[in-house]
């Protein structure tokens, strides 16, 4: 049970980390283009 439990926690905390990650590329990807539309979509 307590394995179990760990490696629901972990699955959890790398999907927050993706989640994290994920924004950070989009709102880095937003800043960097020239394009009004590309800064809209991202």
């Amino acid at each position: 049970m307590k394995n179990e439990q760990a490696r629901t926690i972990e699955v959890l905390h790398t999907a927050i980390q993706m989640e994290v990650d994920g924004k950070e590329f989009y709102q880095k990807a937003s800043r960097r283009s020239s394009n009004k539309l590309a800064k809209e979509l991202f």
